[in-house]
């Protein structure tokens, strides 16, 4: 790990790979530490941004697949409920000596199940299908695409091998590095086309 005091005199911590991947944009040799360090915090802030949007909980569902969601809901309730209503005296006083007020907890649980029978016939789906988006990686690939582009004060392009159709270049090596650096799963030649095709060379 790389250790700096940054700016804001808190110290801070970043993979070694990010570091590289910012040393190796041409003309990032020139880059002070500060710099890094303040490119380096842009760029895992927005990873971590992005990562919490892609979870399952921020993202649109079926109706189909809500309703399941809330049924299987009110079902646990129901069974945990009626688990409460089974324990005999030992475990209730257990658990009470552990401050858990295991009757709270059933008529929680109760209020739980009406609320998810009234939820259940209210429910409106966020319907948006398909693939769950790589909302982390398009996200990173965008700011690094600004960052590179300031760093090497050439614009964020990549080569195409007309055999293969694999890309190389100087900014996918860039981003491939950061993925690595940062653990996203993506790929960086599905990201690096998508980017050149939200931002056309003039």
């Amino acid at each position: 790990m790389a250790h700096w005091t940054g700016v804001d005199g808190w110290p801070t911590d970043f993979p070694e790979k990010l570091v590289d991947a910012f040393r190796n944009i041409p003309n990032g040799q020139h880059l002070t530490d500060d710099k890094i360090y303040g490119m380096a915090k842009i760029v895992a802030s927005i990873a971590t941004s992005g990562q919490i949007e892609e979870m399952p909980r921020n993202r649109g569902a079926s109706a189909t697949g809500s309703e399941a969601e809330l049924k299987k809901f009110h079902d646990n309730c129901e069974k945990l409920a009626e688990q409460i209503e089974t324990l005999r005296q030992p475990s209730i006083s257990a658990l009470f000596g552990e401050g858990l007020l295991l009757w709270d907890l059933h008529k929680a649980l109760r209020q739980a199940q009406e609320a998810t029978r009234h939820a259940f016939s209210a429910l409106e789906a966020n319907t948006n299908g398909g693939r769950p988006k790589k909302i982390q990686a398009a996200s990173v690939t965008d700011i690094c695409a600004q960052l590179f582009e300031d760093v090497s004060g050439k614009r964020p392009t990549f080569t195409t091998d007309t055999g293969d159709s694999t890309i190389s270049g100087a900014w996918p090596d860039f981003l491939q590095a950061v993925f690595d650096a940062l653990y996203i799963d993506a790929s960086v030649a599905s990201q690096v086309r998508a980017a050149s095709e939200k931002n056309p060379k003039k």
